[in-house]
């Protein structure tokens, strides 16, 4: 059986910046289980706020 409370499989993000198409995320995957802390890190302005509004 799986503790799993957070399941996130092959995630990917892109948005146009003028002509060109950015990709911030590019499969990405993320389980998180019960009881587990996980921490977001990286430089600034880097994906992390739209990764994390990605489960909402």
């Amino acid at each position: 059986m799986s503790n799993s409370v957070l399941d996130m499989q092959n995630i990917v993000k892109s948005y146009k910046d003028g002509n060109e198409t950015r990709t911030i995320l590019d499969n990405v995957n993320l389980d998180v289980n019960a009881g587990e802390f996980v921490a977001v890190v990286g430089p600034r302005d880097a994906a992390r706020a739209r990764f994390l509004t990605l489960p909402a």
